[in-house]
């Protein structure tokens, strides 16, 4: 079958068709060419379109190493939890095992990590390294949010790393790949840190004796029962 696209314009593409063992499908390129020349745009496949093992690849591959010129951004590739191990897989097969060298780069979190400046310019200079390497970040949902949410509470304590952290977290240092991405953006993976002391709900008891007086009215009084059965017939 002829190929659809360049192969002097991505020499990268024709290395992993010829190490995976498969072609570059027709609309797998123009998808990835799409996304490629709309970076911000989202684009939703069948099932078995190969968006995860060769649409991704061919995106990782033109960031990392086509368009290597221009590595001002970290490629940090967003799974889901139960997919990234998965994906780490495949991914460490295609193109870090391969004469392409594409290094893959992991930085799981969790809010029982306990950040200090060391560790935090730690996690800058790897960031660093894997920008200029044009390597790969590949991040769950709730590495990332955990992250951010544990630098807003450094901040809230007034925590001398928090800037840092901060300034680390939201730069425009990210050039972002989702797979599955409307379920990576459900409110599911939203994750929420309690912070603080515990403290009462203001008015609390005045809020749930209200509930409960309206409650009881609703069963036991007779004449709101009889006037809801008057005006709705479902009661």
């Amino acid at each position: 079958t002829e190929t659809v696209w360049n192969t002097e314009a991505h020499p990268a593409w024709l290395v992993f068709e010829v190490e995976s063992m498969l072609q570059i499908r027709q609309e797998q390129y123009k998808v990835a060419q799409h996304l490629i020349d709309h970076p911000r745009d989202v684009m939703q496949l069948n099932m078995g379109a190969g968006k995860t093992r060769v649409i991704l690849p061919m995106l990782v591959m033109y960031w990392s190493l086509t368009n290597c010129q221009n590595r001002n951004k970290v490629i940090r590739v967003n799974f889901l939890s139960a997919l990234l191990n998965e994906a780490h897989s495949y991914l460490h097969n295609t193109l870090t095992a391969s004469i392409l060298g594409i290094q893959l780069y992991t930085m799981p979190f969790s809010r029982d990590i306990n950040l200090d400046e060391v560790s935090v310019t730690a996690m800058k200079k790897a960031m660093e390294c894997c920008r200029i390497e044009g390597g790969v970040l590949l991040v769950a949902p709730e590495h990332r949010l955990s992250l951010e949410l544990h630098c807003k509470e450094l901040s809230n304590n007034g925590s001398s790393i928090a800037k840092e952290l901060h300034d680390f977290i939201y730069d425009d240092l990210w050039r972002d790949i989702l797979d599955e991405c409307d379920e990576l953006l459900r409110h599911n993976f939203q994750l929420i840190y309690a912070m603080g002391s515990p403290k009462s709900l203001p008015q609390g008891p005045h809020r749930w004796r209200a509930i409960q007086a309206i409650l009881e009215a609703l069963v036991f009084d007779q004449d709101i029962i009889d006037f809801l059965q008057r005006h709705h017939k479902a009661c």
